[in-house]
């Protein structure tokens, strides 16, 4: 029987490939929105379902601490709102087309959370962690690259969408961080229900400041199917799945866990849209995912 740490790490790793089929499949087919207003629908549909299915969650507002309350929001900012903001205007901007730039942001994201955690949480770095780090990164951008440099093609907003991406995964490695932070002390319904309310929240005031009501009137029936799928498929079941999983392995090793976020994304750009991998770019997918499963396994042996 599979042990707490080899099925967290699978419901961590579920959970990004379902992040990634979102990115790839969904999220284009709501290019004729704002960026804003699309991360704004694909939380504000959360709220509402979870407002009426999970209302009993409200009474952890008389529980939480004022920390509580600092990491929730913290969790919201940066995982919900800054990153997805920064990575779906990045995809916006190569108008979907670049898809290394979307892997990118998956290669960097260990980093910021390995060095937040080591910072925030005490997460010890050993030498061997680190040169399993550095060989599960190289494996990534051969999988990504293969032995050629990232393309930028001389377009400004390429290289705008590539500095968004970095930022984002600032962002998502900041709050895995906060999420370690918190998953100890409530239930993954618990986090997610207030992740989802808080986001919802910020952006709905945004979205009623700026007066930008109007832009409900903007968004078409497939728009609405779509975000429906998003909500559903890469929304809350992800991330139910990703705090379930968060609770017990490191800060670390579950971003390398959503590296599995680029392993979809180049499975689905063969079927989708016919791109054949190098023998170098399978290699590094190889190196990458033998590199994950060590990290996984020697978790699992420090936690037995």
């Amino acid at each position: 029987m599979l042990n707490k740490t080899y099925l967290s790490a699978i419901a961590i790793s579920i959970a990004a490939a379902l992040w990634g089929i979102s990115g790839i499949i969904f999220i284009p087919h709501l290019s004729n929105l704002p960026t804003f207003f699309v991360v704004f629908l694909i939380h504000f549909l959360p709220f509402l379902f979870l407002t009426v299915f999970f209302y009993k969650q409200y009474k952890y507002i008389k529980v939480f601490t004022k920390q509580d309350w600092v990491i929730l929001i913290l969790i919201s900012l940066f995982g919900a709102i800054l990153g997805t903001l920064a990575i779906v205007k990045a995809l916006f901007l190569v108008n979907f087309h670049h898809l290394s730039v979307v892997v990118l942001l998956q290669k960097l994201q260990p980093i910021f959370a390995i060095l937040l955690a080591n910072i925030i949480l005490k997460e010890r770095i050993s030498r061997h962690f680190l040169l399993l780090t550095i060989i599960t990164l190289c494996g990534g951008y051969f999988l990504t690259f293969g032995f050629n440099l990232p393309a930028m093609d001389g377009n400004t907003e390429t290289v705008y969408a590539c500095l968004l991406a970095v930022f984002a995964a600032f962002c998502f490695g900041s709050a895995t961080v906060f999420g370690k932070c918190i998953t100890n002390r409530y239930s993954s319904v618990t986090i997610t229900f207030y992740r989802y309310i808080i986001t919802a929240l910020i952006l709905g005031a945004f979205v009623l400041v700026s007066g930008n009501l109007y832009l409900f009137h903007n968004v078409t029936s497939e728009n609405w199917l779509i975000v429906v799928l998003i909500v559903f498929i890469s929304g809350l079941l992800s991330v139910y799945l990703y705090y379930l999983g968060l609770k017990h392995v490191k800060a670390g090793i579950a971003a390398f866990c959503e590296l599995s976020m680029p392993i979809a994304a180049v499975t689905l750009d063969y079927f989708v849209n016919h791109s054949y991998l190098s023998s170098v770019q399978l290699a590094g997918g190889i190196v990458m995912i033998a590199g994950i499963l060590t990290l996984i396994r020697n978790q699992a042996r420090e936690n037995k």
